[in-house]
């Protein structure tokens, strides 16, 4: 299996419902391709994880859309390869999506294919 990838997981572009979120691969990939990486945020008030993208092994940011305006959040990462998942990365403190005052039209107000 692969190990984590390298952090630290940084999220930036914070919105009243999105942000987005970037890492570096894994140093070991544990003697097999990556295939993909799996994201997953999970509420505070919550105890379960929620997959939100399975971006492929080249690709290192994503932007996470549906998040809840003034809810906090905590982000993980992690690689996959043939033989399974390895380790996560994880945000050293949660996020709280909020609307930015004076602005009109937040990037990340339409819905995609987050999901």
């Amino acid at each position: 299996m692969p190990s984590a990838p390298v952090g630290p997981l940084k999220v930036s572009d914070i919105t009243a419902n999105s942000a987005t979120l970037s890492w570096k691969p894994p140093k070991e990939d544990g003697g097999q391709p990556l295939k993909r990486y799996i994201v997953e945020r999970r509420d505070t008030r919550r105890s379960a994880w929620v997959q939100i993208e399975t971006p492929r092994p080249n690709v290192l940011t994503v932007t996470t859309e549906k998040l809840l305006e003034n809810v906090e959040y905590l982000f993980r990462v992690s690689a996959e390869n043939i033989e399974g998942q390895g380790p996560c990365l994880e945000t050293k403190e949660p996020i709280t999506p909020r609307r930015v005052p004076g602005r009109r039209g937040q990037p990340g107000s339409r819905v995609s294919g987050t999901r």
